[in-house]
């Protein structure tokens, strides 16, 4: 978390306008998402370690927008180039079966004997945006079971359940 608020306040900095303004233009816009809420650091810094706001329709258009390449509607709004090297593997974790990219965790799901690579976004309370490309499914999990042990296992076993009904 302190290395992901560090990296807001950096990018905040270095971008013209601020990165409140830049992810606005760049971003929301883009994917047609004008219902978000940013919080924000002490500092007044747009908080990049969570408690961000969005419906569950605005979370799934940004995991397809990872889906797609970084594409939206034809239009490229992320670079292909930022979107492999984000997805891919780059450090191992103390979790068993779970790798971490840039900013996106990685996991293999194993149902019915099929296994399916998963890259996803991870939030207190057991928030998850999954990525399955191989299903070409993005499934979000918005969730309030903020500092309990278990909310990160159950979204998990949901997906892996949803995975198995596709």
């Amino acid at each position: 978390t302190a290395g992901v608020i560090l990296l807001g306040d950096i990018l905040d900095q270095s971008l013209p306008n601020g990165l409140e303004q830049f992810a606005a233009e760049k971003l929301f816009e883009p994917i047609e998402n004008d219902n978000y809420q940013w919080s924000f650091t002490p500092q007044g810094i747009p908080s990049t370690a969570g408690n961000f706001r969005t419906s569950a329709l605005g979370f799934a258009d940004f995991g397809q927008l990872y889906l797609n390449g970084g594409k939206w509607k034809g239009q490229r709004v992320i670079s292909e180039k930022w979107i492999e090297e984000s997805l891919s593997f780059h450090i191992k974790t103390i979790y068993e079966g779970v790798s971490y990219g840039q900013l996106w965790w990685i996991k293999d799901f194993t149902i019915d004997g099929n296994v399916y690579r998963t890259q996803y976004c991870s939030g207190n309370g057991g928030n998850k945006i999954f990525l399955i490309e191989e299903l070409d499914t993005v499934i979000v999990i918005l969730a309030s079971a903020y500092g309990t042990r278990y909310m990160h296992k159950q979204a998990e076993e949901i997906a892996q359940q949803f995975c198995g009904e596709v």
